[in-house]
């Protein structure tokens, strides 16, 4: 059985109690994390073996449930049926995160490779002032920046 608190639900002596309680805990520990999230609210305590449907796990993605409706249907987020409707395991929705977070940091790190590599192309070939130097790290910057926000794309189904 799982419950589901609001933030609202809470009142000021629960949010009062969970910070006396943080206090008592060691630092770095799973329960200071949930009390770190209860009390900044960003956090989900849920059983592993707790089933969800695409809107609750669009709501822990942060997507829209069509987007999620996608990732099943490509495969990405795997999926049973119950009756009609699609559920969708935490392990199966822990799994789609990380590997949606290491295809990011991969592509992330390819692009900043090819960019170190053309720098570095570009130094060996013609020496360039100072001025220069700076335009091109600016430039390689915003293009990394660039580079990670379309990383989710990367590993997002096709629209």
């Amino acid at each position: 059985m799982t419950a589901v608190i609001e933030r609202e639900q809470l009142t000021e002596r629960d949010l009062d109690q969970a910070k006396a309680c943080r206090e008592l805990v060691q630092k770095g520990s799973v329960l200071a994390a949930i009390l770190d999230g209860i009390i900044g609210d960003n956090v989900l305590v849920v059983r592993k073996d707790e089933e969800l449907s695409p809107a609750q796990a669009a709501e822990i993605l942060g997507v829209s449930r069509p987007y999620v409706t996608r990732l099943l249907k490509s495969g990405l987020l795997e999926s049973h049926m119950v009756g009609s409707h699609h559920r969708i395991t935490v392990l199966a929705l822990r799994t789609y995160m990380v590997n949606r977070d290491a295809g990011r940091k991969e592509y992330a790190h390819a692009i900043n490779s090819r960019a170190k590599d053309i720098a570095d192309a570009v130094d060996e070939v013609a020496p360039v002032s100072e001025t220069s130097r700076n335009r091109m790290r600016d430039l390689v910057a915003e293009h990394r920046r660039e580079a990670i926000k379309a990383s989710s794309a990367a590993v997002s189904p096709a629209e």
